[in-house]
């Protein structure tokens, strides 16, 4: 598994089970087995995404043209992530 599906993963968890990332997160890193410089890297990518929500949410809605809410669930979280890695 790579460090960004797991970050992914756990955004999901965040989003659709309104899960806490402070509990999922160490939860994930344990069963994914990840070396610590991945599992440093899924925690700044998952929290910094969701840090940073709301400026990302702006972007991506800018860039498809659309409300965020218009865009796939599983790819706003894509593309959250994306943005992290990106902007931050």
């Amino acid at each position: 598994m790579t460090a960004r599906f797991v970050a992914w993963r756990i955004l999901r968890d965040v989003d659709t089970n309104d899960a806490y990332a402070n509990l999922v997160t160490p939860r994930e890193l344990r069963s994914a087995g990840l070396s610590k410089p991945d599992a440093a890297f899924v925690t700044e990518l998952v929290y910094g995404s969701l840090r940073m929500r709301g400026l990302y949410d702006v972007v991506i809605a800018h860039a498809a043209r659309r409300d965020i809410q218009a865009v796939d669930a599983e790819i706003r979280d894509v593309l959250r992530l994306a943005c992290h890695q990106w902007i931050a």
